[in-house]
C-alpha cells in the first residue's frame, strides 16, 4: 500500500503489478487501486493506530500514473505476442483461414465437443465459445468480440492472450468510461481526506486530475503549502478550451489566507485572473512557483529581438531597452497577438486582481499592501518584460527570480539596486 504515515499520507495511483497479481487480484487499474488503498484506511476502527494516523496525517501527497486496465477483472491474465495460437473467435468463423472449423455459427457446441478440441488449431463463432462454458485455454486469440459479451463469459483462466479489432483493442473502455473511473477514483480520494482533521501540506501532481471538488476537504486555516500539477493528459493545444480545467476551480485560492508556498504547474490556458486574487489574499505567502505547460509562439521578426531566458542570457540595463513597453492583452494574462501567443506576466491582471480583492466581502488580515511581498517568485513557460516586477512587487522583499523553463526576455529590466539584491537563476543551454 502507497503510505507512509510518518505525517505523510501518499496515494500513489500507479497500479502496482506484483501486488495485483493472483487469482483475487483486482486492482490493476489506478480506480481499484484507489478504492483499495481509502477502504483499508477508513474501514479501521476508529481507536486503533491506524484510524489515529490517518487523522494526524499533516502532508497529503497524490501522484502517480493513471492505468486504465480494464483486463484486471479478470484474473490471471498475461498479455503476450501471439504466437502459435490455440484459440480463435471470430465473429464470421467461415473468413477464418488456416484453422479447422466447427462448422456454422448456427451450429452450437458444449463443453465437451470444445474440450475435445482442446489442443488443436481451430475456430468457431464466438457466441459458440463463450456460452460453452468452457473457463481454461492455453493460448486465446480474439477478435471482434465485445467488452461486455467475454467479461460476462465463463472464461477466466488463460496463459497467453491476444486481442485484436482492426488494430485496436476490443477491451479499450470508451472515454466516457475513462472520465467516469477518474470521478469514481477521486471521490474515493475525497471520502480519506475528510477523515483527516486539517493537514498543512497538500501536493497534487498525478495523472489523475486534480478536481474542485476537492477543496471542501482542506481547512483553509491550517493548509500552509499547496502544489498542483492541472495537466489535462492528451489534451492538444487545439482542443476546446472546455476541455482543459476550468478557471473557476481555482476560485478557492482566495480562502487559503495562511498559505505560505504556492505552486501550480501544468498550466494550458492563463489562470491569472483567479491565481492573482487569491495571492493578494495570501499576506504570508513566500514561495509563488507557477509553470505553463506550453512554451510561447512568437510571430515572425520577434522572435529575433525576444530571446528565451536560458544559459549565456544576460539582464539588459535599462538604457539598451529604452521605454518600457506593455505587450498583454488589456490584463488577460496573455501575450498580445501582435507578439505571438503565449503566458505573459502581466501587470494589468494583477492590478485588477487587487481591485477585485478590495470589493470583497469578507474581512482580510488587514490592509492590502500596494505590493505583493513574495520572497521567491518562479516561472516557467511566461513572456516576461520589467512592467510586473517594477508595479506590482516589493523588490525591497523579493529575494529570488527563478526561470524554470521557455521563458522569453521581452525587456525585463530591472534597477542596479535590485538586481544587486536579487538572485536571479536561469536554466542551463538547451532546445527552446
Amino acid at each position: 500500500m502507497a503510505t507512509n504515515f510518518n505525517g505523510v499520507l501518499t496515494i500513489n495511483i500507479t497500479p502496482d503489478p506484483q501486488q495485483c497479481h493472483g487469482t483475487h487480484g483486482n486492482c490493476g487499474s489506478s480506480v481499484e487501486k484507489v478504492k483499495q488503498i481509502v477502504r483499508q484506511l477508513i474501514r479501521s476502527d476508529q481507536g486503533s493506530d491506524e484510524f489515529r494516523k490517518v487523522q494526524n496525517v499533516r502532508k497529503v501527497i497524490v501522484k502517480g500514473r493513471w492505468d486504465e486496465r480494464e483486463l484486471a477483472t479478470m484474473p490471471d491474465i498475461m498479455i503476450t505476442p501471439d504466437e502459435g495460437r490455440l484459440g480463435i473467435i471470430t465473429e464470421n468463423p467461415e473468413e477464418e483461414e488456416g484453422g479447422k472449423h466447427a462448422g456454422p455459427a448456427t451450429e452450437s457446441l458444449d463443453s465437451e465437443d470444445i474440450q475435445q478440441r482442446h489442443s488443436e488449431m481451430f475456430s468457431f463463432s464466438h457466441h459458440d465459445l463463450l456460452s460453452s462454458g468452457v473457463s481454461h485455454f492455453d493460448r486465446l486469440s480474439i477478435q471482434n468480440v465485445a467488452q461486455h459479451d467475454l467479461l460476462s463469459s465463463g472464461i477466466s483462466h488463460f496463459d497467453h492472450l491476444s486481442i485484436q479489432d482492426h488494430g485496436h483493442s476490443s477491451l479499450s473502455p470508451a472515454p466516457q468510461d475513462i472520465e467516469a473511473n477518474k470521478d469514481k477514483a477521486i471521490t474515493y480520494i475525497i471520502r480519506l481526506l475528510k477523515k483527516i482533521k486539517g493537514f498543512e501540506e497538500m501536493t497534487w501532481i498525478s495523472e489523475l486530475p486534480f478536481s474542485p471538488a476537492v477543496w471542501i476537504t482542506v481547512n483553509p486555516e491550517t493548509l500552509r503549502s499547496l502544489e498542483l500539477d492541472l495537466a489535462r493528459p492528451g489534451l492538444r493545444p487545439d482542443d476546446e478550451p472546455a476541455s482543459a480545467f476550468s478557471s473557476r476551480g481555482l476560485s478557492e485560492l482566495h480562502s487559503l489566507r495562511n498559505l505560505r508556498s504556492l505552486i501550480i504547474s501544468g498550466m494550458q490556458q492563463s489562470y491569472q485572473r483567479p491565481i492573482w486574487e487569491g495571492v493578494w489574499c495570501m499576506p504570508f505567502l513566500e514561495t509563488l512557483d507557477l509553470r505553463m505547460a506550453l512554451e510561447p509562439a512568437l510571430r515572425r521578426g520577434i522572435s529575433d529581438h525576444w530571446p528565451y531566458i536560458k544559459g549565456s542570457w544576460r539582464m539588459r540595463d535599462p538604457q539598451e531597452v529604452g521605454v518600457q513597453a506593455y505587450h498583454g492583452d488589456d490584463g488577460k494574462g496573455i501575450l498580445h497577438s501582435h507578439y505571438g501567443y503565449g503566458e505573459y506576466l502581466d501587470y494589468k491582471a494583477i492590478e485588477k486582481a487587487r481591485e477585485t480583492v478590495q470589493n470583497f466581502p469578507f474581512a482580510l488580515h488587514g490592509p492590502l499592501p500596494r505590493q505583493l511581498r513574495i520572497k521567491k517568485l518562479v516561472l516557467g513557460g511566461f513572456v516576461m518584460d520589467g512592467l510586473a516586477l517594477q508595479r506590482c512587487f516589493d523588490l525591497n522583499r523579493l529575494q529570488m527570480l527563478e526561470f524554470s523553463h521557455d521563458c522569453v526576455d521581452a525587456g525585463l529590466v530591472l534597477r542596479k539596486c535590485d538586481r544587486d539584491n536579487i538572485e536571479v537563476v536561469i536554466p542551463p543551454s538547451g532546445p527552446a
